[in-house]
């Protein structure tokens, strides 16, 4: 075995895929970002190629040449392995695919806590492009810090959905206990939808300074309607008037409206 740095020409493809290169699937776009700013972190494995005398067909690599290639790379850290044969090639590419265990989630929020802690007062935005991620992105991880410890393993070993996740820590924390069995069942658009209700409840108990009674079958959603504000000096406008005689004229109004668009479309 040999390290050494290979012109990128002289590289070939694998005679077999184990995985074909997704040129616009956001792994690899965001693995040929990561590339042009810090460049490759590790070295290409490949052997001296048998179709192709005097090149070397890579073994285990494939998507960060094409990235090297997209960016204009003259040349590439290989290890340089002989006397592989064919089977050898498709056995090395099993292995070095399965030794990569998918990075949790919680792994990922506490590797940006501690970039946070090196980097007193880092910006959401900045952080977010230390690590080639969205800013949303990076706020979600965070906040699955805010879980406690047994939910963060539930999360790690799957059994509630990261989608789900993201709800639960918005959810007040003296309820989230009611929704944990939920989390772990429903599809996510369907635990959206219920601890959306939850949160948006929860806001209007705030709003009205009734917390106390939020946590009890006391509690009541009561309709809020946002001062108007006064119209620009001179605009013309004036306020709806809001007296039965009124309304019933506009609601008629509107029915014949919306009749009469129908016949035209």
């Amino acid at each position: 075995m040999d390290i050494k740095a290979i012109p990128i020409d002289k590289l070939t493809d694998p005679w077999i895929l184990l995985r074909p290169v997704l040129l616009d699937s956001t792994d690899y776009l965001e693995l040929k970002t990561s590339i042009s700013e810090i460049g490759l972190l590790n070295s290409i494995a490949v052997r001296p190629s048998n179709r192709k005398p005097g090149f070397y067909e890579i073994i285990d690599g494939l998507w960060r040449t094409t990235a090297a290639r997209e960016l204009h790379f003259e040349t590439l850290p290989c290890i340089i392995k002989t006397g592989i044969t064919d089977e050898d090639v498709l056995a090395l590419q099993i292995q070095a695919n399965a030794i990569r265990p998918e990075t949790k989630p919680v792994a990922f929020a506490k590797q940006l806590k501690r970039i946070q802690k090196l980097n007193d007062g880092i910006t959401l935005r900045r952080l977010a492009s230390l690590v080639n991620k969205n800013p949303k992105w990076v706020q979600q991880q965070l906040g699955l810090l805010r879980l406690p410890r047994d939910l963060q393993k539930l999360i790690d070993r799957g059994e509630i959905s990261i989608g789900n996740a993201y709800m639960l820590v918005k959810i007040p924390p003296r309820l989230r206990l009611e929704y944990i069995d939920h989390a772990k069942v429903m599809p996510t658009m369907a635990f959206k939808a219920l601890a959306g209700g939850v949160i948006k409840h929860f806001k209007e108990a705030v709003r009205q300074g009734k917390l106390d009674t939020f946590f009890t079958e006391d509690f009541k959603v009561q309709p809020y309607l946002r001062p108007q504000r006064a119209p620009p000096p001179g605009s013309g406008w004036r306020p709806l008037r809001q007296d039965p005689e009124s309304c019933s004229r506009r609601r008629g109004r509107n029915t014949r409206l919306r009749y009469t668009w129908s016949l035209l479309f």
